[in-house]
Formats: structure tokens, sequence, C-alpha cells
């Protein structure tokens, strides 16, 4: 049988289902202290899954090369937690070299398959594990991107499975976690003397002490008042108008109480061919915040840093000014061509990879489903 509670969470991630909250603002948790000034108003965009040719020609293009911070003069930049299948490891090297920061969200993302959601609940401590390490290999060997980077996560579906998840992330010395959704809104945080995580909405939550930051995803509220933790989960009404303006209306919540706004979401959902006029409000969307003196934008490893060691907004934009970029590949990327092909078991498809390394791998690495390391498998 399947918990009540694991259907809930899976509807809230996917938007399938949403939970009504007052909107009043709420006291936001864990505020950087200053000794003088204002804290900036920072806003997070991220993007979840592969980073494919579609995506690449329809959005990423658009979006990155027509938007800049008119104050910082500073590139719009934004962060992709990427996962294996699909992936073009060649536009991941160049997002890198623009100042992009990639960070993880799993090998195989259960597969992408039906039961991917069940798969990915069933994880233990060593199947999280060589998830992790899976990711980070494919990045250095594919993307070319430098050994020594420490790496962000978010988990496939925003599923954790509470204290084995996060060991395993503690072990591989990830920088920090962004898969704890909240109703508040909050700055990142040390999940050491932790008390806030036990209320994360989809469960398990961790419970221990861990050397990682949270960098949580607090929640977007629709055009029906309902939430969702990937802001393409909520409803935006059907035009560009209404989208543009439900779009505002959550971010004055963030502005009026000076907390990140996270911009989360799939790219497949800005694609023209599925809902135009969400697209167009969100790049109208985007234009706004840009245009806003005391709005910046800054990738979740930059807004994790930053609540390490704070500055009022006046230090911050005069460091800004300075380095826009701060990620640089150390060799570009020359993808080999033709992509490489793999024969799936069937012999007739086939699976392409994308890779910037000077050769193919003898064979496409995938991690065996029935692979759930120890404490294997629920009942």
């Amino acid at each position: 049988m399947i918990s009540t509670m694991f259907l809930v969470a899976v509807l809230l991630a996917f938007g399938q289902i949403s939970l009504a909250v007052d909107t009043e603002p709420s006291c936001p948790t864990n505020s950087p202290t200053i000794r003088s000034g204002k804290l900036p108003q920072f806003v997070v965009l991220t993007f979840d899954d592969a980073v494919n040719n579609e995506l690449w020609e329809a959005i990423y293009t658009d979006i990155f090369d027509d938007l800049t911070d008119p104050f910082t003069r500073c590139d719009l930049k934004a962060t992709f937690f990427i996962s294996h299948n699909n992936t073009n490891y060649a536009k991941v090297n160049q997002l890198f070299h623009d100042g992009h920061e990639i960070a993880l969200h799993s090998y195989s993302h259960g597969g992408d398959r039906q039961d991917s959601e069940s798969l990915v609940r069933k994880f233990r401590m060593g199947r999280w594990a060589l998830e992790i390490q899976q990711n980070i290999n494919a990045l250095i060997e594919h993307a070319l991107l430098p050994k020594e980077t420490y790496f962000g996560w978010r988990s496939p579906f925003l599923f954790t499975t509470g204290d084995e998840s996060f060991t395993a992330l503690n072990a591989s010395n990830i920088l920090y976690d962004s898969s704890l959704s909240f109703y508040e809104k909050s700055w990142p945080y040390p999940l050491i003397n932790d008390k806030k995580s036990s209320s994360c909405l989809i469960k398990p939550c961790p419970s221990q002490d861990y050397l990682l930051m949270e960098a949580p995803l607090s929640v977007w509220t629709g055009i029906d008042n309902e939430v969702c933790a990937m802001m393409d989960a909520c409803k935006y009404g059907s035009t560009r108008e209404e989208a543009y303006e439900v779009m505002m209306a959550n971010f004055r919540r963030f502005h009026e109480e000076n907390v990140p706004m996270p911009i989360s979401l799939h790219g497949g959902a800005l694609i023209n061919g599925n809902n135009g006029h969400f697209r167009e409000a969100f790049i109208d969307f985007l234009r706004t915040l840009l245009g806003m003196r005391d709005v910046h934008f800054v990738t979740m490893r930059q807004l994790v840093e930053f609540s390490r060691n704070p500055k009022n907004t006046f230090q911050f934009m005069r460091e800004a000014r300075r380095a826009c970029v701060t990620f640089r590949p150390k060799e570009s990327c020359q993808p080999k061509r033709p992509a490489c092909e793999f024969k799936n078991t069937d012999g007739e498809n086939s699976v392409y990879l994308h890779t910037c390394a000077k050769r193919c791998p003898s064979q496409r690495l995938e991690i065996a489903f029935d692979y759930f390391g120890k404490s294997c498998c629920e009942a």
C-alpha cells in the first residue's frame, strides 16, 4: 500500500495537488546579521533535469544572451541541477564557461520511467552515494568540470529519504542541499543544531546534524491561492497578463520581507509549444526584476556563500561589479562528433551521448535499477 503522505508529497512536488496557505507575510527565518545597512534582495533562478538540444535552442540562448543586470552590469546567471539522461555535456560546459553554476540532480533520476518516483523513494544510503558519485564523475569526464569542484545538490522530485540521503550527501562533501521545501520564507542555513528541517513539507525530513548547508525552497502561491515547491507547478491563469501578475504578487511577498526568492522550474515549461503565454510572462517577469535597483540575481552557490559572510547592499554591489563571473573551466569543450551512440537492448533504438571527452565510453554506464545499496528496500 502507498501511504497517504507519500501521495501528498508526489502531488505537491508536481502541482497535481496544492495546499492552501495564509498568504500574509510570515516571520522570515535565519536572516543574516550585518552591522549596518540593508541586506540585498536576492533572486535565485534554477533549472532542474537535463540540458538538451531542444531546451538549449528554445530557451537558454534566448534568456541568457539577452538579459543583463543594468546596475552591476552582470549577465543573468542561473543554477542548473543536472541529471545524466539526455544531457548534452558540451552545452553544460558552455553554461559553466559562461559563469552559470552547475549542480547535481542525481545520475539516473530514477530512470525517467513511469515508476521513477516510487523508485527514488526506495533509495537507501548506498544508492544515494552511487547516484551522487556517478553524477559528479559524468560532469568531470563529459563536461570537463574541474575535479576540485564542490557541488550543490537537489534530489529528483524533491524526494529525500531523510537521514539516509543526507548522510550520503555529507560523506560526499556536498556543499549544500536544495531539496527541502517550506511554507515560511528562509535564507540558507546550516544543518547543525537545526530545528527547522523537521518541518519540511515533503517527508521524511533530516533529523541529525550535517556539515552541509540547506538552501530551502520557499513555496510559491498560484492564481488559485494554492502552493507549489517548483514554481512551474502552480497555476497562472490563461493570459500573459494574468500569469505576469501572479509572478509579481509572489515576488512582492518575498520583497516585503527582504528574503531571497527562489525561482525554481523545469526548462520544458518555457517551450512555446507547451505554454506560450507562460513563457512570455516569465521573460517579462525577469526583465522587471532586473530593472529594480535593489534586486540582484545570484546563483544558489553564491547565495549560500553570502549567507556565511553577509554584506549590506552597497558592499555587495561594489564587489559584484568587480567580478561577474565566478566559475571558469580549465579547458574548453571540443565536442566529439558524431555523438557517442549506444544501442538499446532491443538492438534497434539508440541512445546518444554528447560529450567533451576525446573518446566515447566503451559502454553506456547505467545504474542497475535493482541496486539500492545496504539496508535495501521497504517490504
